[in-house]
């Protein structure tokens, strides 16, 4: 899905190519999927 979305909007990042980018990038991305996990974590845990 994300590949097609990609796509169509034409969304790729050309200096995503270089190494050290695509290792920020990467970084990032594990970055924000540990704070959603986290959110999620806590959210389930408060509820009744």
């Amino acid at each position: 899905m994300f590949q097609r979305l990609e796509g169509v909007l034409r969304s790729e990042i050309p200096s995503l190519g270089h190494p050290r980018a695509a290792l920020l990038g990467f970084g990032v991305a594990l970055l924000a999927y540990t704070v959603l996990a986290l959110i999620a974590r806590c959210v389930e845990s408060a509820r009744p």
